[in-house]
């Protein structure tokens, strides 16, 4: 199964780690303020993740803004879990290994 974890978080490191033993594909759209575009950035990468035979996971960091993640949501069938290592936030996971291992 394939899977999309969407993050804010600044420093993705500790996500990438958790996923270590799982071939990864990481794209960062933060830096993107014009939600339209990066909406259609996010949705091009996964539709080349989708085709990917080696690529099981796929990390987006992204603005975080709330349309573009439920547009995610309406448009994709993939699985797509939004996760934070910051305890502030209300995606947070204390144990981010665990949780993906379930899923993959």
């Amino acid at each position: 199964m394939k899977i999309i974890i969407l993050t804010v978080d600044a420093n993705i490191d500790k996500i990438e780690r958790s996923v270590k033993n799982k071939k990864s594909l990481i794209i960062d759209t933060n830096d993107n303020s014009n939600k339209e575009k990066e909406l259609k950035y996010i949705v091009e990468s996964i539709h080349g993740f989708e085709q990917s035979p080696t690529i099981d996971i796929m990390i987006v960091r992204f603005s975080g803004d709330d349309a573009v993640r439920e547009a995610l949501g309406d448009e994709m069938s993939q699985m797509i879990i939004n996760v934070s290592c910051e305890e502030e936030s209300i995606y947070y996971i204390s144990d981010l290994s665990t949780t993906i291992s379930l899923f993959i």
